[in-house]
């Protein structure tokens, strides 16, 4: 009995250990420093929001797709940023193809949205 006793508080101390570990993994620092950038995206007209951006970063912009631009936003402290393009739309079907926005900062944060439009001019649920 008293091996089991053993053998099973051994195993549950390497748990324990293990998970503690994990957990100082997870949490590193603290803040929006280590989230992982993203981008959320309204095509028409144009406007980009981020979150996990370093605080204070340079975070350049740069659109491809039907015509292309590029700008620089500057993090907040939350490591949030946002930047519209007044007048670029890039929802139109006449001139559909791959839309890439990606947003580099200069402390090393990197977010990419990619997008391909959906099929224009022809109607599946009106097909003979």
């Amino acid at each position: 009995m008293t091996r089991r006793l053993i053998a099973a508080s051994a195993v549950f101390a390497a748990g324990a250990v293990v998970l503690a570990a994990f957990a100082a993994g997870q949490q590193g620092g603290s803040g929006s420093a280590d989230a992982k950038p993203r981008l959320s995206v309204d095509l028409a007209p144009l406007a980009i929001a981020g979150t996990g951006f370093q605080p204070g970063e340079n975070v350049r912009i740069i659109v491809r797709g039907t015509t292309g631009a590029s700008r620089t936003a500057k993090a907040s402290a939350a490591g949030r940023i946002s930047m519209r393009f007044p007048g670029m739309r890039l929802d139109q079907c006449r001139r559909a193809g791959l839309i890439v926005i990606t947003a580099i900062g200069d402390k090393g944060s990197r977010a990419q949205f990619r997008r391909m439009p959906p099929a224009c001019g022809i109607d599946p649920g009106r097909a003979p």
